[in-house]
Formats: structure tokens, C-alpha cells, sequence
């Protein structure tokens, strides 16, 4: 993005209006315009259906055939890929990005993951059983080719795939970031980079002479260690707070301390709960502790103090629960839980459990209520205007004078 596309992004405070357009049928379509000050431009969007999902108009309506469309089936123990799909397809401005930015991967013959990505969400509108098999092998033999642990049809880790697939992801950026530098007016942005990647602060400081080393780290997830009793929360604190450790400082010293605290924060936080470990034989065991899930979570990026930018403050909602149902990590089954928003008049509180091909209806609570001794895999959304994300992050990637057409 050129300095001036940058200056000329628009921000909340400058002229913003929208107005109701005719709608079409059950269409749901408004025109939002954004004043870009700085050029005196205006970017016009259409937007329909904002952030909805269109395969199913209202929670009551649909029959558990109409549900099985959003299904994927199970190819030979492949529950741990179908889980992690679901759970990244909730959230819906990534995944819908990742299809947005199809003229910058479409004719680069690397980024088979992306389009494979698309070819899987394209086919939810779907009850092609034998479609959605050859896009689901085909998308795991992409994942395999860069990471021969996902080859074989055996049982696997749904956190090691979810990593898998983000980091291959991000390998794409400075290839397609360096096409798109042919196509006029156009900037690529890793979705990945863009919604999912944040960096910490590590700070270890001498007990003895207060000498502090800093190191800042990039991650896509967190891992949490789990104690009998806990809650989300309290592990997330406990993961912040200031542990020994034991390493030689210049002083002689042997004992300082770690601490880590966000230096910026996502859009989407995923907590990955410690559920496998090994025991004092240094064989694996399923830990089934019952945790409480949080439905909310406030972070800050310990920027608060120093400045009065919103980036720094985050409030977040659970908005997908990834599960592992059985008592051996070599065994089991992977589920997923995720928010609906439908068209029309929703039921407040309405997800779906996704089973692979099975899908039922369901609600947070419940979820947060059946998964405490299962959930594995937390996604969590911060709380902004989605839409208006949605307009800063296209107004950021076009130049002026350029018009963009969602279709959501």
C-alpha cells in the first residue's frame, strides 16, 4: 500500500453514511459510502447481506437434511481436517477474504491451498457428496505436500493441522504480494496476518540486578495449560503472569524471571487448551479436566497507559469450540461448534455442532455447557463492527477512484 492509499484510508470519524437501498426479494443490501477526506474521494460498496449466512434463512425452518449440506464427510479418520474447516469457516471476514483476494492467487499455480480453501466453503451451498470428497482430499494433499506428517489416512492432531494450514498460508504472502504489484491500484494483505497473527513481548529480568533481555514473538494461537477447577480466563492469566526461570545472567546470577504480555491484538484470538500430555512414564494422556468456557474475554495490549488508540483494548466472544471426544490422543473423534447468523429474524444464541457429515442445531450455552471436559480449540472474535472491517480492509487494498462489489 503507497503512502498515499494509506493516508487516504478512511477512519470512523470521517464522513460515513449509509442508506437503505431497494431491496430484492429477501436480499438484505445497503450502499455505504465512505468519504476519503484526504482526496475528496468517494468509495462506494454494496454490500448484501452483511455477514450472514445464506444457506439457511431462519433457525426453525431448516430440517437436519437442509443442515446436512454444511456437513463434510469422514475419509478415513479425516474428523480432525473437517472440525478445523468448520471452526475457520465460522469465521466468516477471514474465510470471506481469503475468497476475496482471488485475483491475486487465482493464476499463481502455488497457492493451490487458497483456492482449495474456496473450493471447500463454495461447497457448503452444496449436497454433492462425491464434490465434496475430491475438494476435501484434494485440499489434504496440499496441506501434505508441504508437511508429509498429514499424508497417511491416520488419525492426527487437529491443532498441529490448524498450524499447518495457517503457516502455509502465510508462506504465500511475499509471493502474491509481489504479483499483485502488477495489477494497478491493488495491494495484497495475508488474511492470515490480517485477522489471526499478533505479537507478545517476552520480558526476563534478573532477580539479582534487574537487567531485563526483550524479545518479541509473533503468534497465530496461544496454548494453555489446564489445572483441575480452572476457567479460561484463569488460565489465560496464568499464561501472563511472571514464572521463574532458571538462567545465568552476567551478574552470576541463576534465577530470573519470564513474563509475556500482548504487544498488539487480533481480530481473531484462538486458545489452544492443553488437553495431552505426558505422564511421569513419558506416555500420553488425555487430560479431561473440566474447563470453564468462557463466553468473553477483555485483553489489553499493555499500550493502554500510553496511548488513547482503540487498537489497544480488545473485547472478544467465543464464537467457535473445536472438541476432542475420547480418552487417548492416538484415538477419538474431533467435533465443532460454531455461531450462526442467519437471514431474517435469528433465535439469539443459535450455532451449529458440526459433526462431519452430521449438523444439528444448537446454541452457545449449551456448547459451553456439553464441551468442558472436551474443548480443545477456542476461537474468539473481537468485538468491532464487522462491516465497517470489512470496508476499511477493501479501502485499504484498492486506490481511489475504484469501486468494490462485495458479495457476502
Amino acid at each position: 500500500m503507497d503512502s498515499e492509499t494509506a493516508r487516504s484510508t478512511p477512519s470512523m470519524d470521517e464522513g460515513f453514511w449509509e442508506s437503505p437501498l431497494q431491496k430484492d426479494g429477501d436480499a438484505d443490501e445497503r450502499l455505504v459510502q465512505v468519504e476519503i477526506t484526504s482526496g475528496g474521494l468517494n468509495v462506494d460498496l454494496h454490500i448484501e447481506n452483511i455477514l450472514k449466512d445464506e444457506t439457511l434463512s431462519s433457525f426453525p425452518q431448516s430440517t437436519e437434511d437442509e443442515l446436512g449440506v454444511l456437513g463434510f464427510p469422514n475419509m478415513a479418520q479425516s474428523c480432525y481436517m473437517n472440525s478445523t474447516l468448520q471452526s475457520l469457516l465460522t469465521l466468516r471476514v477471514f474465510s470471506q477474504e481469503i475468497e476475496q483476494t482471488e485475483w491475486a492467487w487465482d493464476s499463481v499455480p502455488s497457492a493451490e491451498l487458497l483456492r482449495g480453501f474456496v473450493a471447500i466453503r463454495e461447497s457448503c451451498q452444496s449436497d454433492n457428496v462425491f464434490q465434496k470428497i475430491y475438494v476435501l482430499e484434494s485440499f489434504k494433499s496440499t496441506v501434505a505436500l508441504q508437511d508429509p506428517e498429514f499424508e497417511d489416512n491416520r488419525q492426527k492432531d487437529a491443532h498441529e493441522f490448524f498450524i499447518s494450514v495457517l503457516n502455509q498460508m502465510r508462506t504465500l504472502y511475499p509471493l502474491l504480494w509481489s504479483a499483485a504489484q502488477d495489477t494497478p491500484g491493488r495491494s495484497y494483505t495475508c488474511p492470515v496476518e490480517a485477522h489471526l497473527l499478533f505479537h507478545m513481548l517476552s520480558t526476563r529480568s534478573c532477580k539479582r540486578c534487574s537487567g531485563q533481555s526483550v524479545t518479541v514473538e509473533a503468534f497465530t494461537n496461544l496454548s494453555l495449560d489446564l489445572e483441575p477447577g480452572d476457567s479460561v480466563c484463569q488460565a489465560l492469566d496464568r499464561y501472563l503472569t511472571e514464572t521463574p526461570l532458571e538462567c545465568d545472567c552476567q551478574c552470576g546470577a541463576k534465577t530470573s524471571a519470564m513474563q509475556l504480555r500482548f504487544l498488539s491484538l487480533p481480530n481473531v484470538l484462538v486458545l489452544h487448551l492443553k488437553r495431552f500430555r505426558f505422564n511421569p512414564d513419558w506416555s500420553l494422556e488425555k487430560v479431561n479436566d473440566a474447563v470453564l468456557l468462557s463466553r468473553d474475554l477483555g485483553l489489553n495490549s499493555g499500550r493502554e497507559a500510553e496511548t488513547e488508540d482503540s487498537d489497544a483494548m480488545g473485547k472478544y466472544t467465543l464464537v467457535s469450540v473445536l472438541s476432542h471426544i475420547g480418552k487417548s490422543p492416538l484415538s477419538g473423534h474431533y467435533v465443532s461448534d460454531g455461531s450462526f447468523q442467519g437471514k431474517g429474524d435469528t433465535p439469539p444464541d443459535q450455532w451449529l455442532s458440526y459433526n462431519d457429515e452430521t449438523v444439528s442445531w444448537t446454541s452457545g450455552s449449551e456448547v459451553c455447557q456439553q464441551r468442558q471436559c472436551t474443548a480443545y480449540l477456542l476461537f474468539y472474535e473481537r468485538q468491532v463492527d464487522q462491516a465497517m472491517a470489512w470496508i476499511t480492509r477493501q479501502v485499504e487494498m484498492t486506490s481511489g477512484g475504484v469501486n468494490v462489489y462485495l458479495q457476502i
